[in-house]
């Protein structure tokens, strides 16, 4: 239903005639949105066993950048030869057709026809495997007194704001700090994202790839947060800081590559860190630190940058990505239990 309903707000901002109902357009956009990921995170948890998650993460959150990245190529066909309005309307449609595909193949692994083997394979580790009862409200609320939770709240929005620094602005960055033509930003600006693509899908690999070598799936998809958050810290100080543009495109292609890999990877730490009738609560919970970094991102940037320059707002943003990466490594250190009391107190980090 989400990508329902996203689908029709992004078709309505081609219909819109003032901005009112523009941005009105853009907040059902978001509502259609927020499910999405959580969702996906509940979907690889039901079909995958723990072990061997990170790949299929891996791919569904490499469909973002992917997006970002083939945008400016496809649309600005319907721009020059149409009109602005036909890039909203078709991308709506195209999102109905998807969601219509999605309903009419997906299924539930207990309502999927499946082998004694196949029932096996998604058991995993798990030798009396039996579906998850239902989450209440208790249960949800529960997720709060662990630690675990709020290293993933925090961590999150710090990765996300650092990501989205670069989403929102890496066109306007170009042009204006760096003097990029328009001609040479647009291509400039997709080639980070192709990188973000490629980062989400190795990510996803890795991931799987650790996990079956480590005897803690939330130490390894943890460690491979935190590894990759810093490394888009230590690269985007130089991409803030060098003069050669082509220095500072490949730090930047960099840094967003770390960026979908730490994306994949958190959605990975959501599956193994969360008992399985809370995987898409405490997705949920992680996504709503991200979209909160999302939100701010822009807004701090553009402030920044307008009263300084896009110097210290990427280094702010490096800073804050640092404290995200902190909080994954101090305070996740294990997973939540299967059945917590909902007065227990706040797990202390190890």
């Amino acid at each position: 239903m989400g990508l329902i309903l996203w689908s029709l707000a992004q078709a309505a901002g081609g219909f819109v005639s003032t901005f009112g109902w523009f941005v009105l357009a853009r907040i059902l956009l978001g509502i259609g949105e927020a499910p999405q990921f959580p969702s996906a995170a509940r979907v690889v948890s039901n079909w995958f066993p723990l072990r061997e998650r990170g790949k299929p993460t891996g791919i569904f959150n490499s469909a973002s950048p992917l997006g970002t990245a083939l945008a400016p190529l496809c649309l600005s066909v319907l721009v020059v030869n149409f009109h602005w309005r036909w890039a909203f309307i078709v991308t709506g449609i195209t999102g109905l057709v998807v969601a219509a595909v999605w309903f009419a193949l997906y299924r539930d692994p207990a309502k999927a026809t499946m082998s004694e083997a196949e029932r096996r394979y998604l058991a995993g580790d798990e030798a009396d495997h039996k579906p998850a009862p239902a989450v209440t409200f208790a249960d949800w609320r529960s997720l709060f007194s662990h630690a675990t939770t709020w290293g993933m709240l925090i961590g999150f929005f710090g990765s996300v704001y650092l990501n989205w620094v670069y989403l929102t602005w890496l066109p306007g960055y170009l042009t204006m700090e760096r003097h990029m033509s328009m001609m040479h930003t647009g291509v400039a600006a997709s080639v980070p994202f192709f990188c973000g693509f490629l980062g989400a899908l190795t990510a996803g690999w890795f991931s799987d790839l650790i996990t079956s070598r480590s005897a803690s799936p939330v130490a390894s998809c943890r460690n491979a947060v935190v590894i990759a958050m810093l490394g888009m810290v230590a690269f985007t100080i130089p991409a803030a800081l060098v003069e050669s543009n082509t220095l500072a495109i490949v730090c930047i292609s960099v840094v967003i590559f770390l960026a979908n890999a730490a994306s994949a990877s958190s959605w990975a730490l959501a599956t193994a860190a969360a008992p399985p009738n809370r995987v898409g609560s405490l997705g949920a919970i992680q996504n709503f630190g991200g979209f909160l970094g999302g939100a701010l991102a822009p807004i701090f940037t553009g402030y920044i940058a307008q009263t300084w320059s896009f110097v210290p707002a990427l280094l702010t943003a490096a800073g804050i990505a640092f404290v995200g990466a902190m909080s994954y490594l101090l305070l996740v250190r294990k997973p939540i239990a299967d059945e917590p009391a909902a007065n227990e107190p706040m797990q202390a980090p190890a």
